[in-house]
């Protein structure tokens, strides 16, 4: 993906709830029901950080 925006274009606001088509159904796999994305080059404790309120050191 080339950006959150992307992702929540694609996911809507709640872009870390997984999204599954109905014919996901027919392969027997077990699926994470939460998502996490990263971003190349930035430091993603310090974005999680953020995004959840808290001071990263």
């Amino acid at each position: 993906m080339e950006s959150l925006d992307a992702v929540s274009a694609f996911a809507g606001d709640d872009y870390e709830t997984a999204v599954f088509y109905p014919e996901d159904e027919r392969f027997p796999v077990e699926r994470d029901e939460r998502c996490t994305y990263y971003l190349e080059g930035i430091d993603n404790a310090e974005i999680i950080a953020t995004l959840h309120g808290q001071t990263h050191r």
